[in-house]
């Protein structure tokens, strides 16, 4: 893929990234298994409750009883465990209660009547990683790297459940490490999601990409407003599938922003110079704070 010079993009139109959103809250048949990583941070329970169970969706066994699709694991990001606790005290008899896998960070946030529930359980691992040069995010991602594949050869897509609207600076710090796990082999073998409180977002390629399953609506996943944010520096994207498409225009935090963009087909079609930060709102019955 050549370079884009003087405000146009040029591509290899084989180069093409395919994006399927929605997978996480269907009963779309996935190839590759995702986990779950949960941070310190308030947790959007109801978009957590919908990914957790594969959209609540049962299907039924040869014996007739009704089967969960779960995620293949859960891992918390040390105090992630806390938030995790405190919807199980909520929710003692819900179906979909699952355990972590780990518990895994410094440990420095988890409470004591958090690690003795999990503990006395005997269902979780708790690693203590006592690394002061990584934050427990890289931690966490580290082991589910290690441990969440069925063989070497096996992606495995994280969907992170994380929070944009508190502390700026961890917002930032968020977004940060979705930049840093896609351009680090030693975090990351599939793909990366963010769910926040109100919305979903990952981080697109350099190139062309088709972003899948978005219709505002369809089965009460998404809303309509995008954003596409040039987080690394000034880049030039070209859009399709947009209500205010844009051929080869710059864009760069200070200068022009795509934001408050609304989606206007099923395949929002984007070509960008560099990665980007793309994200969407979910539809209310998923948000933390609905709108």
């Amino acid at each position: 893929m050549a370079p884009w010079r003087d405000g146009t993009i040029c591509f290899d139109e084989h180069q093409v990234m395919n994006w399927h959103p929605a997978k996480f809250f269907t009963d779309v048949e996935l190839k590759t298994p995702y986990a779950l990583l949960l941070l310190n941070q308030s947790l959007n329970e109801s978009a957590y409750k919908r990914v957790v169970g594969r959209g609540m969706l049962l299907q039924p066994s040869a014996e007739g009883d009704l089967l969960i699709i779960p995620a293949s694991m859960i891992t918390c990001g040390d105090g992630g465990a806390n938030q995790l606790y405190d919807i199980f005290q909520r929710q003692q008899n819900d179906p979909l209660r699952r355990f972590p896998d780990a518990i895994v960070g410094d440990l420095d946030s988890l409470r004591d009547d958090v690690r003795d529930f999990f503990q006395d359980a005997g269902r979780t691992q708790i690693v203590r990683v006592p690394d002061q040069d990584s934050t427990d995010f890289t931690k966490a991602l580290r082991w589910l790297k290690e441990h969440g594949k069925r063989n070497s050869e096996d992606r495995v897509d994280v969907v992170v459940f994380g929070c944009l609207g508190g502390r700026v600076d961890q917002g930032f710090s968020i977004v940060h490490h979705l930049f840093k796990a896609v351009s680090d082999a030693e975090l990351l073998t599939g793909d990366i999601y963010l769910l926040s409180e109100q919305s979903l977002s990952f981080v697109l390629e350099k190139g062309r990409n088709l972003i899948h399953g978005l219709a505002p609506g369809a089965n009460h996943i998404f809303q309509e407003s995008v954003g596409i944010i040039p987080v690394r520096g000034p880049a030039v994207i070209s859009t399709k599938g947009l209500e205010w498409d844009v051929k080869d225009w710059k864009t760069e935090l200070g200068g022009q922003l795509s934001t408050s963009n609304h989606i206007k087909a099923d395949v929002v079609e984007i070509e960008a110079s560099d990665r980007m930060l793309f994200t969407i709102e979910l539809a209310n019955v998923l948000c933390t704070k609905p709108h």
